[in-house]
């Protein structure tokens, strides 16, 4: 079950629907300690993807996602990187149940789901 908190209210779900098929790239990723590139919306979920976040955010309606600490995306219609260092996408850490692809960590990887 993911636990989603989306404008300060709270909505549970099993999976992501399967009925939006977001396609992205990737912006990079961004040392971010004040978690302030996206922040319209956010998901925490074990089971946390690029794709997942990506579908998750374009249901809602918004253009990027991001994953940050492995298990939360983070949507908004514009990055804000006022904040943000783009660091060596290396260093953003693998996801738990997809290992080629990476979910951040201690970082904040951004997508853009408007390809």
């Amino acid at each position: 079950m993911a636990l989603a908190q989306s404008d300060g209210s709270f909505e549970c779900s099993n999976s992501s629907s399967a009925a939006f098929e977001a396609t992205f790239t990737s912006l990079g990723c961004y040392n971010d300690s004040s978690v302030s590139i996206l922040q319209a919306a956010k998901l925490s979920t074990i089971a946390m993807t690029p794709s997942y976040c990506a579908n998750w955010c374009g249901e809602r309606g918004y253009a990027y996602g991001g994953i940050n600490f492995g298990t939360q995306c983070f949507c908004d219609n514009e990055p804000n990187f006022a904040n943000a260092n783009e660091i060596d996408e290396a260093r953003c850490n693998p996801c738990v149940t997809e290992p080629e692809s990476k979910c951040g960590g201690g970082y904040m990887l951004v997508y853009d789901s408007r390809y």
